[in-house]
């Protein structure tokens, strides 16, 4: 009877571990607002404590500068928040702000939970140029079920020779449909499931006997 609630919990707590697993989900902003298209790929993903936003540019169809990101979230804005920048820098962030449609380099046509300044405007030299870049923000409770059905925008400079701008909308998937998935538990955990489950008939087979 010991074997067999050991053997309950762990296999009780190894399906939870399942349905907490992190999800991730990509989309694109393809939805072209400015003066030319500036096609940017979105990717979120569930992390402690927070959610990694990925941003990169398709410069398989054009090569500019992100200046500025935009996103909305479900429900009210958490009360406490931060951002930590990945890649490619530490410092990329240059400014934020909450209900805004103007964080840098013009008003981007609609009013936007979060706005994030993504270093300068101007490309000084190719040393200020932000084609890709991912950061985390962290919140209490804050996972990426929060963005689904939510819109993203990009705005863009210094686009092609003629230094065109640029202003790219999407919508993150909603669950369950778009392009979600969630991470599955790793394949020790489905052996640690398995074998608990071997135990339990052992322990049924000892009890009979």
């Amino acid at each position: 009877m010991k074997n067999f609630l050991i053997s309950t919990a762990v296999i009780a707590a190894a399906m939870t571990a399942s349905a907490a697993s992190a999800l991730t989900v990509s989309f694109s902003l393809d939805d072209a607002r400015g003066s030319v298209p500036m096609p940017t790929n979105v990717t979120l993903e569930d992390v402690a404590g927070g959610v990694k936003f990925s941003y990169a540019v398709d410069s398989s169809v054009v090569e500019g500068d992100v200046v500025a990101v935009y996103f909305n979230l479900l429900g009210d804005l958490p009360l406490s928040y931060s951002f930590e920048e990945l890649a490619p820098d530490d410092s990329f962030i240059t400014a934020q702000a909450t209900n805004t449609s103007n964080v840098q380099a013009g008003n981007i046509g609609e009013v936007f939970d979060f706005g994030l300044a993504i270093g300068t405007t101007g490309l000084k030299g190719g040393s200020d140029q932000y084609l890709s870049f991912s950061f985390t923000m962290f919140a209490s409770d804050l996972d990426v079920t929060d963005f689904y059905g939510q819109t993203f925008a990009a705005r863009g400079q210094s686009i092609g020779q003629n230094g065109d701008s640029a202003k790219q909308f999407g919508v993150a998937p909603t669950a369950p449909g778009g392009p979600s998935s969630e991470v599955p538990l790793p394949a020790a955990g489905w052996l640690l499931v398995s074998g608990m489950g071997g135990l339990v008939a052992l322990g049924r087979r000892r009890k009979s006997l």
